[in-house]
């Protein structure tokens, strides 16, 4: 037996109830009604993915408790014969861990940028505490001045240093990453910003710099690298990289 209409979207729930508590409140019955087709059950579980990307962590707490969304809840779900299922239930998990997507808002003192992390998803999809000192320095203008210079981000992960140069007064900025769920996430955060225009994102390989699509597009004034190495063994290839990128009028000591 299965339900007489198709779930409704995000947007129909949203424009029919009250708040997204009580959104949850029908998608979570939804799940207990036990009258959903397998494919009614994903969709489910998507939409409450939907309706909680764009929270900051603590909000999104809040509205799960408000809307009485538990783990206990959503764990038997996991044992689920069919595996999008599993899947879909398993991110609404790692959201309520803190462990998923969701919205950070960072402070600078030109204004405030938004960032979409993914704390679960390695170090390079969360903002560290150098990249928001770097974003200050780019947006202060003390011991780095990107204003009207083409800046190079390496190891940007989340975009943050490069979204700052951008809101600084960048000419032009490129972030980059050689990990593709940072590359992923520094696209969403870009466009989040509004600055698709202004800043682009790239791949880059420290140990072939001079081969790269970035090597075309500099030389660079400026390039930024915050906290970027977890691994000794790559000093010497960033060291590298940053040779071939900079401006050659440029100093390449680092700041």
């Amino acid at each position: 037996m299965t339900v007489d209409s198709p779930p409704r979207s995000l947007p129909e729930m949203c424009a029919a109830e009250e708040g997204k508590a009580a959104v949850l409140q029908q998608l979570l019955r939804r799940l207990e009604s036990g009258l959903l087709t397998t494919a009614e059950i994903t969709h489910t579980f998507a939409s409450l993915e939907e309706a909680l990307l764009g929270l900051e962590r603590d909000e999104a707490t809040a509205i799960l408790r408000e809307g009485n969304l538990t783990m206990q809840s959503v764990m038997p779900w996991l044992r689920f014969h069919d595996a999008d299922v599993v899947d879909a239930a398993a991110r609404i998990v790692a959201i309520m861990a803190g462990q998923g997507h969701h919205l950070q808002r960072v402070e600078l003192a030109d204004g405030l940028v938004r960032l979409k992390i993914r704390c679960g998803r390695g170090i390079s999809t969360r903002v560290w505490p150098a990249a928001i000192c770097a974003a200050e320095e780019c947006v202060l203008h003390t011991a780095l001045d990107v204003r009207g210079g083409a800046v190079l981000e390496l190891g940007c992960g989340t975009g943050l240093v490069g979204i700052a140069a951008a809101l600084a007064g960048a000419a032009s900025v490129i972030v980059t990453d050689h990990d593709e769920a940072a590359l992923q996430l520094a696209r969403v955060n870009v466009d989040l910003n509004s600055l698709a225009e202004a800043v682009r994102v790239e791949r880059l390989d420290w140990t072939e710099p001079e081969a790269s699509r970035v090597a075309a597009l500099g030389p660079f004034d400026t390039v930024v690298a915050s906290d970027p190495l977890y691994d000794v063994g790559q000093a010497e290839a960033l060291s590298k990289t940053i040779a071939t990128l900079i401006s050659p009028n440029k100093s390449s000591e680092p700041r």
